[in-house]
């Protein structure tokens, strides 16, 4: 694939995101149209979402249940500042052939870039604990032949765990982690469901799975702690570590589990290039104020 086009792409993606409505409605009026009446007359109405078919700027299909995920059905991105960065760091970094494994896939986008930058000898392990959102994710992920999506968490060790599933348009929150978003306005008006389901260490998974993961991505709401408790730091195999970092939700036991990572790996921040940039302190409290609200840290192998 041509990445320099690809990063094109997701920049222009990024523009319209960020431009005024006008320029939307001209790329995508009728999308942007049909979308606002979805969510702002019939969600409200029914509580049910619409599956729908989106267009990726890497010139893939994928399905999305609107009201979630309209940055991918209108722009064929995912176009928060952070999401584009690691999107452009996945298209400098993978290469064909090359093993990834995506902790909290949602409905797959970048388990489906992983796919077309690795391509059909290469392998893509997808992770979410989401029973309504696997079902979609495995839709996704059933178009290649290399991808394997997997109903589980992931955490410390291997068994079952409590997941707080919310519904549609708030399921990018979902977590194994009760008190994540107890503050947050939205959340005093919104139930979670209460399920089990199974628990995977990142070690088990990698052995399940017979994978080398050069690249391994973490998004799970406030429980990145407890999935980088899974991984065997001694192991000859390094592969780099991208984990969302939540600014104003400082994760328990974060600071404790990165100085243990800290003999093998080094924590940069994710530059506007998609490359490794500056070194991060998370004791260097002027450092973290400059952070964006959700970042993506990236552990780099030493």
């Amino acid at each position: 694939m041509n990445r320099n086009a690809l990063i094109e792409k997701l920049n222009d993606a990024e523009t319209l995101a960020n431009g005024p409505i006008s320029k939307r409605l001209l790329a995508v009026g009728f999308r942007y149209l049909s979308f606002q009446w979805l969510k702002r007359i019939v969600y409200p109405l029914v509580k049910k979402g619409k599956l729908s078919n989106a267009q990726l700027f890497f010139g893939q299909n994928m399905k999305v249940k609107l009201p979630a995920g309209s940055d991918l059905f209108l722009l064929g991105a995912k176009t928060h500042v952070s999401e584009i960065r690691l999107a452009k760091f996945l298209i400098n970094h993978l290469e064909s052939d090359m093993h990834f494994l995506d902790i909290g896939a949602h409905f797959g986008y970048f388990s489906m870039l992983a796919a077309a930058l690795t391509g059909k000898n290469g392998k893509v392990v997808s992770l979410e604990a989401s029973r309504n959102i696997y079902q979609i994710l495995s839709s996704n992920t059933a178009k290649c032949t290399q991808c394997k999506a997997i109903h589980a968490a992931a955490g410390p060790s291997n068994g079952m765990v409590r997941f707080y599933d919310f519904p549609l348009l708030f399921s990018e929150y979902n977590t194994i982690e009760k008190d994540q978003y107890t503050n947050e306005s939205w959340k005093s008006s919104i139930q979670a469901e209460e399920t089990e389901v199974n628990m995977y260490s990142l070690n088990a998974l990698i052995e399940q799975e017979n994978i080398k993961p050069s690249i391994i991505k973490i998004d799970v709401e406030g429980a990145e702690a407890k999935v980088l408790q899974g991984l065997d730091l001694t192991s000859s195999q390094k592969p780099i570590i991208i984990f969302e970092y939540i600014k104003n939700k400082p994760q328990e036991g974060l600071e404790s589990v990165l100085n243990e990572y800290a003999t093998y790996y080094e924590l940069r921040l994710m530059n506007e290039f998609g490359e490794a940039g500056e070194v991060i302190d998370l004791k260097n409290s002027e450092q973290l104020q400059k952070l964006m609200d959700s970042e993506n840290l990236i552990l780099l192998p030493r």
